[in-house]
């Protein structure tokens, strides 16, 4: 019996065919399309994270121990450089006042002097070549560091055979010591020097100066100066001596004039200063 349903003609299924092709192929058109896009932000993203990515050695653990032992090795080797060329001046024990500090040093290091000439024989100045008058607070530090070097000195002079009179010590300016040839660089050191005039031997200075190259801390020897001292009475028949000398030498040691790193921690303030204008020297 035939069917009364009306018959579609054979093009309508070719249409819906290709429709249906059509149709996955835009998808799959788009699909790809969304795809690239996603690719391409992650490539952005990529390039990104590696501007932020440590070059080298990635810092682990044991990367991060081995750097701060080297740190350490770093630090204690500038402090014992440091300590050698800059010693660290004594620590003012139970002083607030620091001018005060001061004149009791310069009292111990003349009696430092009068020890040694006594027990060595030899003439030491009275006086160290000081200001007459207190100095300013904020220089005692470095004429500290001169009074401990006079005194290193005086110690060195008198264990050195041939020299009998040591005429006088003088204190002299600090002297900056350039830095690097950086524009803007802070001022690392600054030499405090100390002029002493003594009379001696030949042999005595040769000694005076392998002395000075040996000592530690560090005595820097700026300028020497050696002049020969004529005989006073001329006597043909006597032997000939030993030429005596007038010698001059500059010795200095270095004090850190760069500003700190590190803010200072807050100090009591001190006591006022002493307005005594007693005689340093």
């Amino acid at each position: 019996m035939a069917s009364d349903a009306p018959r579609r003609p054979a093009s309508w299924s070719w249409g819906i065919a290709i429709l249906a092709v059509l149709g996955a192929i835009g998808g799959w058109t788009a699909w790809r399309l969304q795809l690239h896009g996603v690719d391409e932000a992650i490539t952005r993203k990529r390039a990104a994270l590696k501007q932020l990515q440590l070059k080298g050695v990635p810092p682990d653990p044991e990367v991060v121990e081995y750097l701060q032992s080297r740190g350490l090795v770093f630090g204690t080797q500038y402090e014992d450089q440091l300590a050698r060329l800059a010693p660290s001046l004594p620590a003012p024990e139970g002083h607030t006042n620091a001018q005060l500090y001061f004149q009791e040093r310069v009292h111990d290091v003349q009696q430092t002097l009068e020890h040694l000439a006594t027990a060595q024989g030899m003439e030491l100045p009275a006086v160290l070549g000081l200001p007459k008058e207190l100095p300013p607070v904020d220089a005692v530090p470095r004429f500290l560091a001169q009074l401990g070097l006079i005194e290193d000195t005086a110690t060195l002079l008198s264990a050195v055979d041939g020299i009998a009179l040591v005429r006088s010590f003088k204190v002299e300016d600090p002297q900056p010591v350039p830095p690097a040839a950086t524009e803007g660089a802070e001022l690392f050191l600054s030499a405090v020097p100390v002029r002493i005039r003594l009379t001696c031997s030949l042999r005595a200075v040769s000694r005076l100066l392998g002395a000075l190259d040996r000592a530690v801390p560090l005595m820097d020897l700026l300028a020497v100066r050696i002049v020969t001292v004529p005989p006073a009475v001329e006597d043909p028949e006597a032997p000939p001596a030993a030429a005596v000398l007038d010698a001059e030498i500059v010795v200095a040691r270095y004090q850190v004039t760069a500003p700190e790193t590190e803010p200072a921690a807050e100090e009591a303030p001190a006591a006022p200063a002493s307005r005594s204008k007693r005689p340093a020297s």
